[in-house]
């Protein structure tokens, strides 16, 4: 197996459990990745892929393809993976999400043409993967208030100092904002 880009969403934190699985795996990976980059909005995750990244793990509540609400002639955090996709930078895709998290049928048509596409619903499942680049990204335009709740900004943060502190000659973040803020339907 090619070695991926790990690419995580806070978002798919949904309780405390989830966190502390989530700061457990990242932190044990953060120690042998080469990068590792924080970014505002998942779409940002371009910039930061080399023409030879064309597999990635996303771990995320939502799939990020393509949704029947957004802009699809745009570039957003909604249709990321679309977008590699059809400009050929995209050849394997593992969604790691949630068990409540959904896929829409129209969704997955881009995805038909992929060597690689699988859905899986922990972190249990890539646990034995070694990661170059770890992109995490905080998408808070979209968090809940629930989400909010529970501290869901903190994951984003804690995570982001534990890397600048312990981890600071392979950490970059990124402070490019969104510019593409859709309502939440």
């Amino acid at each position: 197996m090619i070695n991926p880009v790990l690419s995580v969403d806070v978002d798919w934190v949904t309780n405390y459990n989830q966190s502390m699985e989530l700061f457990s795996f990242l932190t044990k990976k953060f120690k042998t990745c080469n990068k590792i980059i924080f970014i505002d909005s998942h779409h940002n995750i371009i910039e930061h892929l080399s023409s030879d990244e064309d597999f990635i793990i996303n771990v995320d509540h939502h799939h990020d393809i393509r949704y029947k609400h957004a802009h699809h002639e745009i570039l957003h955090m909604g249709n990321w993976v679309e977008y590699l996709i059809r400009n050929n930078m995209l050849n394997h895709y593992i969604w790691v999400g949630n068990m409540d998290s959904n896929v829409e049928d129209e969704a997955l048509n881009p995805i038909r043409g992929l060597e690689t596409f699988k859905i899986n619903h922990s972190l249990k499942s890539i646990n034995s993967i070694n990661f170059n680049k770890i992109i995490i990204c905080k998408s808070f335009d979209f968090i809940t208030q629930p989400q909010k709740d529970i501290g869901l900004s903190l994951v984003f943060e804690i995570l982001k100092e534990i890397s600048l502190n312990i981890f600071k000659e392979k950490t970059i973040v990124s402070n490019n904002p969104n510019p593409y803020k859709l309502k939440q339907i």
